[in-house]
């Protein structure tokens, strides 16, 4: 009889040691779970903006007419970011931006874009800025909750 009364004071005093150490690693690993949520959430939300303005940048140097189509540019770069969802910070999946820069050959200097400076043919480029606010699903300490990520693509027209 003494032996079973230890064992089942031995299990219940087993079963308190288990509690107390939930207790003590549980918000630990849920804030190491939800660390790495953000992680990946701020990863893809930074892969898709990239990805937004190569796309936009890629439309607007099939030719040099389309360096100023800005509509169009806006709609490509809205197209590769659709996975994104619009919520109460970002009206839409990115905010776009486009500008036309002329470069001599060999220059890296930007010059206007009707001038008679080159010694050659002038050459165009699009350049396609992609951003989107970003905020983490908990504060945490240390660490901003709001980042604004903005990727640019530069290609030259042809």
């Amino acid at each position: 009889m003494n032996v079973s009364r230890q064992f089942t004071l031995n299990s219940t005093k087993q079963k308190g040691v288990a509690a107390i150490e939930a207790v003590i690693v549980l918000p630990i690993i849920i804030f190491i779970m939800l660390a790495v949520i953000d992680f990946g959430r701020i990863m893809y939300v930074s892969i898709t903006t990239t990805n937004a303005a190569r796309a936009a940048a890629g439309y607007a140097a099939q030719s040099t007419n389309l360096v100023i189509d800005t509509s169009g540019i806006k709609a490509s770069a809205l197209s590769e970011a659709s996975d994104l969802i619009s919520d109460a910070f970002n009206s839409d999946p990115v905010a776009v931006s486009s500008k036309r820069v002329c470069k001599c050959p060999g220059s890296s200097s930007e010059v206007f874009c009707t001038s008679n400076l080159c010694t050659g043919q002038v050459q165009i480029f699009v350049e396609v800025t992609a951003t989107r606010d970003f905020r983490t699903v908990v504060s945490y300490p240390l660490i901003p909750n709001q980042l604004v990520i903005s990727r640019t693509a530069t290609i030259r027209a042809q």
